[in-house]
């Protein structure tokens, strides 16, 4: 693997990468992240690796996932930001790194080209038997949400069933399969829609599989 925060640069896409709308607002692009720039993710979870912690809900009952942040904490027991990490393992939060900023700006310039102040990151790492429950994005500040600012998440490792659905919880869902190296992206209309992670795929991804023990890795990069 490559070292971690190397120097390479990331041009813009020439060509514009084929998008699926999901629903208005919501578009899924297979394949966005070559392999080299999968591997650059890669090496941000193995440099982070010992920082990883399993988030803790309101409920006292613990996510089925584990978690490191950039630029600002999420707490999960208050769905709220923080500038320092909460019961976690270093209380230090790193600023976004650059390249997660690049790629999601180039991500986002298809659809959403107005916006390219992304200052937050959240990396979920998923084992076989992750999930993640159907939840909405709102804890950012009421001028991000109400601007319709993009949510842009990269994948990396085994394949998930990315679940959306409507604004209300009860609403019907859509099944997305995210493949390692393939980009999902939603803002404007679909920004505060419900969405998880059903289950965790078999991995297709042998490159991974030694370093992710056949589970999964999320980025999700946004504006506070």
């Amino acid at each position: 693997l490559h070292p971690p925060f190397s120097s390479r640069s990331f041009s813009l896409f020439e060509e514009i990468m084929e998008s699926i709308q999901i629903f208005p607002g919501a578009f899924h692009y297979p394949g966005f992240l070559n392999i080299e720039q999968q591997e650059q993710l890669l090496d941000y979870y193995l440099s982070y690796q010992s920082d990883f912690y399993t988030p803790q809900l309101k409920n006292g009952s613990l996510m089925n996932l584990q978690t490191l942040c950039f630029g600002r904490h999420w707490n999960a027991s208050d769905n709220r930001y923080y500038s320092f990490g909460v019961n976690t393992p270093n209380s230090k939060i790193n600023p976004l790194p650059d390249l997660l900023q690049l790629l999601a700006t180039q991500a986002s310039e298809f659809h959403f080209p107005q916006f390219t102040n992304f200052d937050l990151g959240i990396v979920n790492y998923y084992t076989k038997y992750g999930r993640l429950g159907m939840h909405r994005d709102n804890a950012e500040t009421e001028e991000t949400l109400l601007s319709g600012h993009p949510v842009v998440s990269f994948s990396i490792g085994a394949a998930a069933e990315f679940r959306m659905g409507g604004k209300n919880y009860n609403d019907p869902v859509k099944n997305v399969i995210l493949n390692s190296g393939d980009a999902f992206v939603f803002g404007g209309a679909a920004r505060l829609r419900y969405h998880g992670i059903g289950k965790i795929l078999k991995s297709k991804s042998p490159p991974f599989d030694n370093f992710l023990h056949g589970g999964r890795l999320n980025f999700t990069i946004r504006k506070l």
